[in-house]
């Protein structure tokens, strides 16, 4: 805190106008997040929470604030704020509340650029890694906790590990370290029942009630996501008294979160071992407890979040040629000189998303669309993050696919226009469509895209669309640059135009190419009743699939039906649920077979699997035991009932992480059943033996593959 007296002159705190509107159908625990954001403001200053649905000027003369603090994110519902430009002389800054691969951010920055703020604030420390171009003016304002919800209650210690949270593949090392714990010790799992309001999301712990569950815990494992960001879970846990279990990361150590001091680095690999040392040594799992439990209470409750008010108190302070600078997630905003010019200090965790799009872009530059594409999957299988859809959207464009590129962009336009109802896109996105339009051999479609938003500046931009002789940057342009959240990295021009003419070339357009290469007028331009208004692109659809279109809905509703008849069974299912998340770098499947609607939901899984693990088909061709399969340590291993008779299974038992045996009740499937039953270094995850054929999956107890290779490959 800057100031001991937070009152200004007279007694009062100052007026905070807070712009905010989310959401319906939002869970509890959620807008229990919303409240706390208020709650926390409220102890620095006046708040005045209003809708987004005003006129700026009207609001300001009515409230006369001293500060004005805009919202927008991932929960945003409608916004029209009108005459902002009003009242010059009162602060405005924004509060990007979104995860930080979110496509949301785009819609902050257009919010932000429409409403004229220029400060930004956000919870999440991995924001400036994830958005470069905004990280110079972008402060954090952490999580934090209530400790009269988190504190230690004192009861007894009766769950050894409880593991909470979702556990789809946005949060790997958690699945992860969530497969061996749970393998090596008694262990509660808490469902996540999702981001929506229902009556499943009511029986999801929150408040007092979770907290007492994380006190009556020994260790909890939490993960700050790919993005190895800091969680509100990474506060809680110690906060409640439990010892945390996490991946190390610069986000948390900017925290003062420390090794076996007060939380627990842990990889996949060593948990096992570091949990074993501390139940075996009560007084250092005590200390680490008690640490843990001192770090938050000290210093991440929100009595210590006061940094927008450190930023309004500083920033009535300001002299010409001055500004505020944020050294780290919990120090103190301070003023420097313009000439010293440092910038706000982000912590750069090397967050596994971004790892995989500088792999993809590397690739792209080193002449292998192909392995790009990889790493832009892989990444995409993760979540839907910007940076990689336009990276595969380059990949599709140099593999001389369009349609498919402009499927990846145009997913990302329908959000930002039709969920979050922005005005303006993404500029790299916008230049990206106008790319595409091109390499579909759409000029005029091109064109009208390019004459579309006359305001906005981004580098991409601005040189597509001088190549079509819009927007020409000329003496005096008074636009202003639009940050992008997924900007492909820097290209002098010679490069960046050989990579478009690769593009035309791959996707047929050569007319195009050699028009632009040398130097021929681009097409003329047209007029407003010609601009491009974006619809998203249709999906091609198979010719069974219009027939079907056609039908009346009871008919379709039992052919839905049938086709989850056939398709589909228990087996499919857990098949789908395992695969898609698990780390490997192979999968195999013995004696496949076209029919089987396991191994169907095998493959579908690895398509959806972040580790895009390579698929690989072994037939056998030879009499029973005599041939065997080439397996390597990591393998995950689909075994046919006719597989357990033709092939010796003992390098299945020697190699395998993961091993899924269709046709356990048949001779051959079930002795190998029975071998990895009796197997101490396997853990049986399903036994279902109630039809003829029969189904089990086990998973090595121990991985196989070093958590950074898995991860990263």
């Amino acid at each position: 805190m800057l100031d001991t007296d937070l009152a200004k002159p007279g007694g009062r705190l100052p007026k905070l106008i807070f712009f905010r509107s989310v959401r319906e159908a939002m869970p509890e625990f959620m807008t229990t997040h919303l409240l706390e954001h208020s709650r926390c403001l409220s102890q620095f200053f006046e708040v005045i929470e209003l809708l987004p649905d005003c006129d700026y000027d009207e609001v300001c003369d009515r409230h006369q604030p001293d500060l004005v603090l805009f919202e927008s994110g991932v929960d945003s519902a409608e916004r029209s704020i009108r005459n902002t430009s009003a009242h010059p002389h009162v602060p405005k800054i924004g509060f990007l509340n979104a995860d930080s691969i979110d496509a949301a951010r785009a819609t902050f920055i257009s919010d932000m650029a429409e409403w004229g703020v220029e400060t930004y604030f956000t919870h999440s420390l991995a924001m400036g890694e994830h958005t470069p171009e905004i990280a110079d003016r972008l402060f954090v304002w952490p999580n934090f906790v209530d400790p009269e919800i988190f504190h230690d209650y004192g009861l007894e210690k009766v769950v050894p590990i409880l593991l909470t949270g979702n556990q789809t593949g946005f949060y790997p090392w958690r699945n992860a370290v969530a497969r061996v714990v749970s393998a090596h010790f008694p262990t509660m799992i808490c469902p996540h029942f999702g981001w929506h309001a229902g009556s499943e999301s009511r029986r999801m712990l929150i408040g007092e009630q979770y907290a007492r569950l994380l006190n009556a815990s020994i260790f909890a494992p939490a993960c700050g996501s790919v993005a190895k960001d800091l969680l509100r879970k990474h506060l809680e846990i110690p906060a409640s008294g439990a010892c945390l279990v996490t991946e190390r990361s610069a986000a948390l150590e900017d925290m003062g979160f420390r090794d076996m001091e007060n939380c627990v680095f842990a990889t996949p690999e060593d948990v096992v071992e570091k949990l074993d040392i501390l139940l075996a040594d009560q007084q250092q799992l005590n200390r680490i407890v008690r640490a843990g439990h001192d770090l938050v209470h000290s210093h991440h409750t929100m009595a210590q979040r006061s940094q927008i008010r450190q930023w309004f108190d500083l920033n009535s302070r300001l002299k010409p040629g001055e500004k505020i600078v944020q050294d780290g997630p919990i120090g103190p905003l301070r003023i420097v000189s313009g000439r010293a010019r440092p910038s706000n200090n982000h912590a750069v965790s090397g967050a596994l998303d971004c790892e995989l799009v500088a792999k993809g872009w590397r690739a792209i530059e080193a002449g292998s669309s192909a392995a790009a594409k990889s790493f832009f999957l892989r990444c995409l299988n993760h979540a839907v993050i910007p940076e990689a859809l336009v990276g595969l959207a380059y990949c599709h464009l140099l593999n001389g696919d369009a349609e498919a590129a402009k499927e990846r962009i145009d997913g990302w336009l329908d959000v930002t226009f039709r969920q979050y109802g922005c005005k303006e896109p993404d500029p790299v996105a916008w230049a990206t469509g106008i790319r595409i339009a091109l390499c579909r051999g759409k000029l005029r479609e091109a064109m009208a895209m390019a004459s579309r938003f006359p305001a906005l500046k981004h580098r991409e931009l601005d040189r597509i669309c001088s190549l079509l002789g819009v927007h020409v940057d000329r003496a005096g342009d008074t636009r202003v640059p639009r940050a992008s959240i997924a900007p492909p990295p820097d290209q002098g021009e010679r490069e960046w135009q050989t990579q478009l003419l690769l593009m035309l070339r791959a996707c047929g357009q050569r007319s195009i190419a050699t028009a632009i290469e040398t130097g021929r007028a681009p097409p003329p331009k047209f007029g407003k009743e010609r601009l491009y208004e974006f619809r998203p692109s249709k999906r091609r659809v198979a010719p069974w699939r219009r027939v079907v279109s056609l039908l009346p809905d009871n008919a379709k509703t039992r052919l839905r039906r049938l086709k989850k008849a056939i398709l589909e069974n228990d087996w499919t299912s857990q098949v789908e649920k395992l695969i898609s998340c698990e780390p490997a770098s192979r999968a195999l499947i013995l004696e496949p077979s076209s029919l089987s609607r396991g191994q169907r939901a095998f493959k579908r899984s690895l398509r959806k699997n972040p580790w895009l693990p390579d698929l690989v088909e072994i037939r056998s061709a030879i009499a029973a035991g005599n041939s065997s399969p080439a397996l390597r340590p990591g393998d995950i291993v689909y075994v046919t009932a006719r597989a357990a008779r033709v092939f010796d299974l003992s390098i299945v038992v020697e190699t395998a992480s993961v091993v899924l045996v269709d046709g356990a009740n048949l001779p051959g499937g079930q002795k190998l059943t029975e071998v990895l039953s009796g197997n101490a270094d396997f853990s049986l995850i399903l036994h279902d033996g109630r039809d003829k054929i029969g189904y089990a999956i086990f998973r090595r107890r121990s991985p196989q593959l070093a958590w950074a290779n898995g991860a990263l490959g």
